[in-house]
């Protein structure tokens, strides 16, 4: 049995700062890291047949079937597939699929009867900034920032496994950099100018301990090992048993980049406190799939398993053809602010923005929508005439005459009032109310949320 899980946290840093030059130039520098062992996470538990044990003989093997299914099978019966996965060990001399542990009575009322105790889950943080303060004259100033964080995890059970010999890692991290100017062009009007650079990556990817040809399988030259599900592991337990790389969460992520400029007016007229501004703001969205190598297997029962019975259909599927996706936007947005002081105790603040939420498009056309108007169906014959399907404008070779590249046809753009009051009759009491109108580019959440479901719907929602 695997000794009681515990936690170890170290965290430390620094940081360091001072004058370049006196009263001109400034810098700042700091550090942290963490670093985190995690034994929970490597704690797994476990349904196998009940009558699994460390005789993987063929008679071993028949012994444990007609334990668990009451059934005699002859060694015949047996895939040599099968056979070789039960017989099969890791680096550390355990079987890739473990024996039970548990007696049955305790078992069924856990829902297990295995237990595994895999390497440390490991979680390595490294934080830096950097920053320059620069004062150019008495109205100008200028400051540069810098962040970079990497923060790698690793656990020794793959997104949906639970056996071990499948670990994944997920390569988590990011970096903004920015600058930023304000300059005080009269007493009563500055500008202030920003300007971004983000970029964000989280990739997780499962390595394998063994291939598919160490066990006799065929996947159509693939050498990602599938990942393997059986639905009822024991029936008198009644819980799955799955292992090998995740179809779906196994093998992708995500890299943004991300440039923004924004300039601010700000002006100090009488009593009103004036505002104008704008922004400009392009992505990058890279979201790199390759799930599609991991093919999925199935299996009803433990003893089909054994016998080499594939559960066909959709519970078992193959992949094939890219699902990478690089996703272009731009955003532009302009403003004007007015904080009108009516009173001493009355303020009215008066805005207007328009944005233009800039069509997500795809560098490589791939993108697809069902266009109803154009569905077509023959009764008499039992035809599709027309399937509905359009093809992005920019697709090289499939693109559908007349559409756009990002397949909208509305405008992404609008004009968002704003109005808000604020009023304080006496010195304790204040009273607020306010209108606005806002714009999102929501409709685009099933394409940029993670792959999930086979990582291969809309197109990854």
């Amino acid at each position: 049995m695997p000794k009681v899980p515990f936690l170890n946290r170290n965290q430390f840093g620094a940081t360091l700062g001072g004058p370049i030059k006196k009263d001109k130039l400034f810098y700042f520098l700091s550090y942290q890291g963490v670093r985190v062992a995690d034994a929970t996470d490597a704690t797994k538990d476990v349904t196998v047949p009940l009558g699994l044990t460390d005789d993987r003989s063929t008679q071993g093997i028949i012994n444990a079937m007609q334990s668990t299914y009451d059934k005699t099978i002859t060694p015949n019966q047996i895939s040599p597939v099968a056979a070789a996965m039960l017989q099969a060990k890791l680096p550390n001399g355990q079987y890739l699929i473990p024996s039970a542990q548990l007696p049955a009575g305790t078992a069924t009322s856990l829902g297990y009867d295995a237990i595994l105790q895999g390497p440390n889950a490991q979680s390595n943080v490294d934080q830096g900034i950097a920053g320059i303060d620069y004062v150019v004259n008495d109205k100008d100033r200028l400051g540069a920032k810098y962040y970079v964080q990497n923060d790698p995890t690793t656990n020794p059970f793959g997104a949906a496994g639970v056996l071990l010999g499948f670990p994944q890692q997920l390569s988590a991290g990011s970096q903004v950099a920015s600058l930023n100017n304000t300059t005080i062009l009269a007493p009563n009007l500055t500008w202030e100018q920003r300007a971004g650079f983000t970029r964000l990556k989280a990739y997780a990817q499962t390595t394998q301990a063994f291939r598919p040809n160490d066990f006799g399988i065929n996947l159509l030259a693939s050498t990602t090992f599938p990942q393997i599900g059986i639905t009822t592991a024991d029936p008198t337990v009644g819980y799955r048993l799955e292992f090998g790389p995740s179809s779906s969460f196994g093998d992708a992520g995500m890299y943004q980049n991300q440039w923004e400029f924004a300039t601010t007016l700000n002006w100090v007229k009488g009593r009103h406190t004036l505002a104008f501004g704008g922004l400009w703001d392009h992505t990058e969205l890279n979201i790199i799939n390759n799930n599609n190598n991991t093919d999925s297997i199935a299996f009803k029962t433990f003893l089909n398993f054994v016998e080499g019975a594939v559960r066909t259909g959709t519970d078992s599927e193959a992949f094939a053809g890219s699902s990478n996706r690089y996703y272009l936007s731009d955003t532009l947005g302009a403003f004007v602010n007015d904080n009108f002081k009516i009173r001493s105790n009355l303020t009215l603040t008066m805005g207007l923005r328009w944005d233009d939420e800039g069509p997500l498009t795809e560098k490589y056309g791939k993108l697809a929508a069902f266009n109803p108007s154009l569905y077509s169906y023959n009764a008499a014959t039992d035809t599709i005439v027309n399937s509905g399907v359009e093809v992005a404008g920019n697709n090289p070779n499939f693109a559908t005459p007349g559409v756009s590249d990002s397949m909208l046809t509305q405008r992404q753009w609008g004009l968002s009032p704003r109005l808000g009051l604020a009023w304080t009759p006496r010195s304790k009491l204040t009273g607020r109310a306010g209108f606005g109108i806002y714009h999102d580019r929501g409709e685009f959440f099933s394409e940029l949320s993670p792959s999930a479901g086979g990582g291969f719907n809309g197109p990854f929602g």
